[in-house]
């Protein structure tokens, strides 16, 4: 999922919000998890109070991709990957900081747990990308930064072959400390990948504009600012020797201007009608 809409895709069902306090947005380019300050929102064996947006997963091997253009940097925010059988039954894998900026993961059956993995991440910039890897028996985590340059560190393997997958999804979460509540973090994704199920889809433009015949459309605010609730203004502008003929697409009309909410991905088309052609005659000009 490229969270190029403006509400979470139905794939993901509803979303998993076990306290209430958490905020869900999709903006049209980024998937947003929020959590206030103040209870702790964990993934453990007492609470499993994180919320998170599942969908429904295949029990084989496979390699899921998320990319964060969020950072934990206070003691105990976290955001990662849930992989789960059922409540009881599931592990986590995820960029926490505890002091320090950590790659973490492990495994939860019924009230026991395993702690699989926890490596410190010494760069802070490359706890962007997080991958998990399953196959067969062996789990593996990786983590990479951004550039072309950037290649994928690995935090640790395991191998579990308990977890009869049913779901994989994402957290955000947090965790009070002794005399310290728990810091309020927003959990920011980019796209979230089953790499098995083939390339990432070509992220989607909120609005994308197509002219036919001679002409051009201008947009207020600009295309690149354009965000979920926003109100845009187009106004087709005819080129030399035609006229503006209509709008099609997301929005109808012959009126050279049109206004319309942007509450998801949109496609309009412009049309222009004459030539477009013109002779420039020789003038002389005579005070």
């Amino acid at each position: 999922d490229q969270f190029d809409t403006c509400s979470l895709d139905a794939r993901w069902g509803s979303p998993i919000n076990p306290t209430g306090d958490a905020i869900f947005k999709v903006d049209g380019t980024r998937l947003r998890i929020t959590v206030p300050e103040g209870a702790t929102h964990n993934l453990w064996t007492d609470n499993k109070d994180a919320p998170r947006v599942m969908q429904t997963a295949d029990n084989v091997d496979f390699e899921y991709v998320v990319k964060f253009d969020s950072a934990v940097t206070q003691s105990a925010q976290m955001q990662g990957i849930i992989i789960e059988q059922d409540a009881q039954n599931f592990a986590r894998f995820d960029f926490e900081f505890n002091k320090t900026l950590k790659a973490y993961a492990a495994t939860f059956s019924g009230s026991d747990f395993k702690k699989r993995i926890s490596v410190d991440i010494v760069n802070p910039a490359d706890a962007v990308y997080l991958r998990v890897t399953r196959v067969g028996d062996t789990w593996t985590m990786e983590y990479k930064g951004i550039g072309s340059g950037a290649e994928w560190i690995t935090a640790g393997s395991f191998k579990n072959d308990s977890l009869n997958v049913t779901q994989a999804g994402i957290f955000a979460g947090n965790v009070a400390l002794t005399n310290q509540p728990a810091p309020a973090h927003t959990a920011v994704v980019d796209y979230f990948h089953n790499v098995t199920l083939g390339p990432l889809p070509a992220e989607r433009p909120l609005l994308a504009i197509t002219t036919i015949g001679s002409g051009s459309v201008t947009a207020n605010p600009p295309l690149s600012q354009l965000t979920c609730g926003t109100n845009v203004t187009l106004t087709a502008n005819p080129g030399l020797g035609a006229t503006f003929s209509n709008w099609s697409g997301a929005v109808t009309g012959t009126q050279p201007t049109v206004s319309f909410l942007i509450n998801g991905p949109k496609q309009v088309t412009a049309t222009f009608i004459g030539s477009g052609n013109y002779v420039l005659l020789p003038m002389t000009i005579k005070p």
